[in-house]
């Protein structure tokens, strides 16, 4: 396939500009805490609980100061006097704290813009507008470790400046990277104590497990408390319950409760949650580790691909390449042959809408080799001859065989033929939006578009109906959904009918009694651009990576009239999950939302077929020949 020009455009990038990357991993400790405090309910800061806040904190070298200032970053804020608030900092300035009381909704949203002195600044990681852990890079010579947040009732700040440490190199000296280790060390103490001092007790089982802070096993009750909170929330608002008939969620209960009470690890006790939630077959239903437990587990830089004849390595970084050749077919993984293993060992722990997405999620986890384990995996290269290689701990950090191209938002293409291609990978954010616009009137100039969202694992549905409203020639509809509702009186008269019901109401309650009586809304109609039309026939390249909103989007492009599409069946997975807190830091969500096309047809736990059905086999992707793309081209 001939190019006429490489990129033009490559929008989105998470790039640090040649800054110390491996700084940013070390600050999720603090993000973990920081998230922990934000979505907590916390006391009121009463006189008597400043003074022993204060007292104790003297541990840590801060005291109370009238300093009419506090720092974020490197910008000097003046402190209103007519707030309340405690100010606490180290004789040498280098750390403090700062916590001001919110007084109302209005002030608080104005105080707050004041104080996020990060925005435009990606040097950390964000929580929801509402917390920022992070390093400030106004200035790569005069640095600080910074904790931005908002909970329910304060604004917060924390700080501990590093004024030895410069981030103008690519690496940190070995004392540049020991005094950043002890300032975050130090900052991470210090948020625990606020955390100690602020949160509810109720609270505390949801505080992250943080190994540096926190080295304990989870409470039987503790174990309990987020198993019942998960069935729970499952029992009333999971929306696909018919697509497991052989799921019986009251006996999983009374099943699974023996096990909760049984001494166990950490690690154990979520892999009880994983294989719960995985019976439940759907991609928008998950149970997520702690971080510190997720760092216990190796992942060796190996990648495997699904084929028609077997599994096989279809890319390693440069350290495996003599050991595990590039084409080479998995036959066993510990002397227990593949699929035996994976069926064994792996896939009742994947949550999945799918089958072949459920194998696909497995195959990222083969490799994953848990603290303590070994993984041995017996293969046969590509010339015929069976070897074995056992994985150890060792850190690789070569870089991959085949280098995979840097992730952006929007890549955008000119190609053979007049064709123009802009892979969208995100519908995350509206910048994607934003993004677009600056190249619709360069797109408007070619013959044919093909838009790629083979890596799209979506976002927000409304950014993708924002791109389509540029090319739509009509007005579409959007997909139609329900969700589960449940009104506690209904189900409580439903004792007192009799089947069969005859009237509408009395047909309601026994619904209701059973879990299945359901609030429906019709398809959304989304009215197009008549002056910023874009008329050019579209060609959608979709695969197993194509999810969620990205799902949503070539429903209502179907109802737009593109219907040519292109590549492999989609993820099988959109909804809204309604997200709760599992001991320890960890999480899940439930899907309560389902999706389906405005007529009705089915999607999710199925996946959206192309038109024109395309799969790669081992020869393209070790050849990294796009047979998708080149297939979409040949399209008249």
């Amino acid at each position: 396939m001939k190019q006429i020009f490489t990129i033009l455009l490559l929008i989105g990038l998470n790039s640090l500009n040649g800054q110390p990357t491996e700084l940013f991993d070390h600050l999720r400790e603090g993000y973990n805490l920081q998230k922990f405090l934000c979505s907590s309910n916390t006391k009121d800061l009463n006189r008597e609980m400043s003074d022993l806040l204060i007292s104790d904190f003297r541990s840590e070298q801060l005291f109370a100061s009238s300093d009419p200032y506090v720092y974020i970053g490197n910008y000097e804020m003046q402190i209103k006097s007519d707030m309340y608030y405690l100010l606490l900092k180290s004789p040498d300035k280098t750390a403090s704290l700062y916590i001001e009381k919110i007084s109302d909704k209005i002030t608080s949203e104005a105080r707050w813009d004041q104080f996020r002195k990060w925005k435009g600044i990606y040097s950390g990681i964000n929580y929801l507008g509402n917390g920022f852990y992070y390093l400030k890079l106004d200035s790569l010579d005069d640095v600080s470790i910074n904790a931005t947040m908002r909970t329910d009732k304060y604004i917060i700040h924390l700080q501990k400046r590093l004024p030895g440490v410069s981030l103008s190199r690519d690496s940190l000296s070995e004392v540049e990277w020991n005094q950043f280790h002890e300032a975050n060390t130090y900052l991470l103490k210090v948020f625990k104590m606020l955390i100690d001092h602020l949160v509810e007790e109720k609270e505390m089982i949801y505080c992250p497990l943080n190994g540096k802070l926190i080295n304990r096993e989870f409470t039987a009750t503790e174990r309990l408390v987020g198993f019942i909170d998960f069935w729970t929330e499952v029992k009333y608002n999971f929306a696909f319950f018919d697509q497991v008939p052989e799921v019986d969620w009251e006996k999983v209960k009374q099943d699974y409760i023996p096990k909760m009470l049984m001494p166990q690890s950490n690690t154990a006790y979520y892999k009880l949650l994983t294989e719960i939630c995985a019976r439940l077959n759907d991609g928008h239903t998950n149970v997520y580790y702690p971080d510190d437990l997720v760092d216990l587990n190796y992942y060796p830089n190996v990648e495997l691909g699904n084929f028609e004849d077997g599994i096989y390595i279809i890319n390693t970084s440069k350290f495996y390449r003599e050991r595990l050749p590039l084409g080479s077919k998995i036959l066993k993984v510990n002397n227990e042959p593949v699929f035996s293993y994976l069926q064994n060992q792996i896939i009742p722990y994947i949550s999945a809408s799918t089958d072949y997405i459920r194998l696909r999620i497995a195959l990222e986890n083969l490799t994953k080799i848990p603290e303590g384990e070994k993984l041995v995996l017996t293969y046969l290269t590509p010339d015929g001859t069976e070897q074995s290689y056992e994985f150890t701990n060792f850190q690789d950090t070569s870089s991959w065989i085949n280098e995979y191209p840097e992730w952006s938002r929007l890549e955008f293409k000119a190609l053979e033929n007049k064709i123009a291609y802009l892979k969208i990978n995100t519908f995350n954010t509206s910048k994607v939006v934003d993004d677009f616009v600056e190249l619709k009137d360069t797109i408007g100039q070619f013959k044919k578009l093909i838009i790629d969202l083979r890596e799209n694992g979506g976002g927000n549905s409304l950014h993708g109906y924002e791109i389509l409203k540029y090319f739509a020639a009509k007005p579409f509809v959007t997909s139609k959904w329900k969700t589960r509702e449940h009104k506690a009186v209904f189900k409580a008269w439903a004792e007192f009918v009799e089947e069969p019901a005859k009237e509408e109401m009395e047909k309601v309650c026994l619904l209701t009694a059973k879990g299945d009586f359901w609030y429906e809304s019709p398809p959304d109609t989304i009215i197009p651009y008549k002056e910023k039309h874009i008329s050019i026939p579209l060609i959608i390249l979709t695969g197993n990576h194509t999810a969620s909103a990205a799902e949503d989007f070539l429903i209502a492009a179907d109802s737009a009239g593109f219907s040519e599409t292109v590549g492999e069946y989609t993820f099988g997975s959109t909804g809204q999950p309604l997200s709760i807190r599992l001991p320890g830091g960890g999480s899940a969500r439930i899907c309560t939302k389902r999706d389906t096309y405005p007529d009705g047809r089915e999607f999710v736990g199925y996946g959206i077929k192309p038109k024109y059905l395309v799969k790669p086999d081992i020869a393209d992707v070790l050849k990294n020949h796009d047979m998708v793309l080149e297939f979409a081209l040949r399209l008249r």
